[in-house]
């Protein structure tokens, strides 16, 4: 008789890990569908002028501001890695790295929240 009970946690563990997978799944996609709806702001680009500038040049720029250059760093090593759709005009790409950010905040903070409390909390 404990068999069905003792089975009932790993199933509860699946369905949760499968529930926030298509959760976050979900928010990827929503994310994804607006993504290039609106033109880029003043500080994008901003951001987009100091990540095409060679490594030395940003950090050098960055020295004296309150920004440490990493965001710019890693903006400047995705140029690197999408310069052919940039060259489509495919500006909105820059923004692609802070939606996948947002997206492991998002697993992360359900981890934590799984840990410190329980999984209905998180």
């Amino acid at each position: 008789m404990d068999g069905p009970v003792l089975d009932a946690k790993p199933k509860e563990r699946i369905t949760a890990r499968i529930a926030l997978l298509l959760a976050l799944l979900i928010g990827f996609a929503l994310r994804l569908l607006h993504l290039g709806a609106e033109s880029l702001w003043y500080d994008e680009t901003v951001s987009i002028h100091l990540a095409r500038q060679p490594i030395p040049a940003m950090i050098a720029h960055t020295a004296g501001d309150i920004h440490p250059p990493g965001y710019y760093l890693l903006l400047h090593l995705w140029q690197q890695l999408t310069a052919p759709t940039l060259l489509h005009g495919l500006e909105y790409i820059y923004a692609l790295p802070s939606v996948i950010a947002g997206m492991v905040v998002l697993a992360l903070l359900y981890a934590i929240g799984r840990r410190l409390f329980n999984p209905k909390v998180a």
